[in-house]
């Protein structure tokens, strides 16, 4: 009768033990994004185009030239998890970003950036928008 009460406590410690292992805090996943274009070609004329985003978390988008419009210019997260008993469900999905360019008047090719970031610390990528110039 001891020795089964002693198995039955050993048995019981080890389970214990393995359900707290199994509930700790996951550890913070990496953060990442990621776009489907890095370099476009507008014409003259100026037109919108559209980039996926993939992104584990939320992220901005800004542009550094003022002929270059985004919309949306931010947006969450396009990755989750969904957890059940017995599963662990992994969603990925993308958001679309419009990027407008505006016609160029000049007879001078110029160049912006479209910066995604994550955060300060956090991933970026960029997007090279080479908008042509105006012939004569």
């Amino acid at each position: 009768m001891k020795t089964r009460r002693m198995m039955l406590s050993v048995v019981w410690i080890i389970v214990s033990v393995l359900i707290f292992v199994a509930c700790e805090k996951k550890e913070e996943e990496k953060k990442y994004i990621s776009i489907s274009s890095q370099k476009e070609e507008v014409s003259c004329y100026g037109r919108c185009f559209y980039v996926r985003v993939n992104a584990n978390a939320s992220w901005t988008a800004i542009a550094d030239q003022p002929w270059v419009t985004i919309y949306p210019n931010s947006g969450g997260a396009t990755e989750w998890t969904e957890e059940t008993d017995s599963c662990t469900y992994y969603y990925y999905g993308y958001k679309i970003v419009e990027i407008c360019v505006d016609e160029n008047t000049t007879f001078v090719q110029d160049t912006a950036h479209v910066v995604f970031s994550i955060g300060t610390k956090f991933e970026s990528v960029s997007c090279t928008v080479i908008r042509r110039a105006k012939t004569p």
